[in-house]
């Protein structure tokens, strides 16, 4: 090879050389391009996420105070109810109470009048075994 060939080989393979830098360069560029459009799309990705995650965190603290509240005013009621059992079984006691003491003297009542009853009927019966059995000794 001669000296101009090969001078002309090396222009060549620095120009090649230039041309693939440029090539390189200009694909470097193009990455980080992408990559950085690419980093904008999953951070207003991530941003519009993170929103909406913040919107249901909102509705979720929202519901649970409502079911508070709810569960609130339903153990109200209950107690109120417990209340009203309580005073309506107080009642109760108060009556059967009231029936006992009425009962303990109808019960002697009813003991004497049977008694009575039981007396008059042993007599009537006397009576009228002895007309039975001995008619003729009036």
């Amino acid at each position: 090879m001669t000296a101009s060939t090969e001078a002309s080989l090396q222009t060549l393979l620095l120009n090649l050389d230039k041309k693939f830098d440029n090539l390189e360069n200009k694909f470097d560029k193009k990455i980080d391009d992408l990559e950085n459009k690419l980093d904008k799309k999953i951070d207003d990705l991530e941003n519009r996420l993170d929103k909406k995650i913040d919107e249901l965190d909102k509705k979720v603290e929202i519901f649970q105070a409502r079911i508070e509240e709810r569960f609130n005013t339903i153990d109200e009621k209950f107690k109120t109810i417990d209340e009203k059992f309580n005073t309506i079984d107080q009642r109760l006691t108060g009556v059967e109470k009231r029936i006992d003491d009425v009962n303990k003297p109808l019960n002697t009542i009813t003991i004497g009048f049977f008694g009575l009853v039981g007396i008059l009927i042993s007599g009537l019966l006397a009576i009228i075994s002895k007309l039975a059995f001995f008619p003729n000794s009036l």
